[in-house]
């Protein structure tokens, strides 16, 4: 017998939805985005954690962009109750697979560690290497050194909530890591998602988890003891708060302001193949 099925749907662990217009910029930010012919070219000075104003320039390849950001969703109707067969539920599954999201139970969640594996390569390690090659310049290339250049750069992008739907697609109310670079924006999710994909490029990945508390996601990193640090057990080892939505620019281990003590923790299964360049 077919039956009718509904899904019961988290937004990226986002209960209360606010319009992307609430933006927020850190004074010292300069983000420019220029869509020429072929890329598009971003420029973007932020304020490492030493306070050193930093400018980076970025091009992204416009047609690989556009393609890759549109991979980011599911259609607008998978949310809506269907018919379940066999071909329906394997449609659903490509769909999903696709789109960057799962199930986890019956509820439809974006694939953090699918995300990151996804977009990490073209979008993120590039960005890595210039944040490794700004710390050498200074010789403050140091794990330490790393964790917190990363999380100022994504703190500092600046921050609005995005829509849960883009055209005909359901986004769960998230951008995707190329997305936060073009658009020069992004929420908690989104901008932990960018961060996580830097830094894997920059420590062992496998120190690396998302953390997700009541109306906010963050990520926690596996370390030595950080002075006054404020950490999550996991497996037996204490994982510090990296918390990058931003505008506020808490150092690592720093307890922000969404904070909970209760919360899911996702692991990144960092597939790709990597050589973390030595401190």
């Amino acid at each position: 017998m077919k039956r009718i099925i509904s899904l019961f749907v988290i937004l990226c662990l986002v209960v209360i939805s606010y319009p992307k217009s609430q933006y927020q910029k850190n004074d010292h930010v300069i983000y420019k985005v220029r869509k020429e012919k072929e890329n598009y070219e971003i420029e973007f000075t932020f304020m490492d954690h030493i306070g050193n104003l930093i400018p980076l320039e970025l091009k992204l390849n416009l047609k690989k962009t556009n393609i890759d950001i549109e991979k980011f969703g599911l259609p607008r109707d998978f949310l809506k109750p269907y018919q379940q067969t066999p071909e329906v539920e394997a449609k659903r599954a490509k769909q999903l697979k696709e789109g960057l999201f799962k199930l986890s139970g019956n509820t439809v969640e974006i694939d953090y560690s699918a995300v990151v594996n996804y977009y990490a390569p073209v979008y993120c390690k590039p960005i890595a290497n210039s944040l490794i090659e700004s710390l050498r310049s200074k010789g403050l290339d140091t794990r330490h050194h790393r964790i917190e250049i990363a999380m100022k750069f994504v703190q500092d992008i600046p921050y609005a909530i995005p829509d849960t739907y883009e055209g005909k697609k359901y986004t769960g109310g998230a951008l995707s890591p190329a997305e936060v670079l073009v658009e020069g924006y992004g929420d908690c999710d989104s901008k932990t998602m960018l961060f996580v994909g830097i830094l894997a490029y920059m420590i062992n990945p496998d120190d690396i988890i998302f953390v997700g508390v009541t109306n906010h996601m963050l990520a926690a990193i596996k370390n030595e003891p950080v002075p006054g640090g404020v950490f999550f057990k996991y497996k037996g080892d204490k994982y510090y708060l990296a918390e990058t939505a931003g505008p506020g620019r808490y150092a690592f281990g720093e307890e922000g302001k969404n904070y909970k003590k209760n919360a899911k923790i996702n692991p990144l299964n960092f597939t790709n193949k990597i050589e973390v360049p030595p401190t």
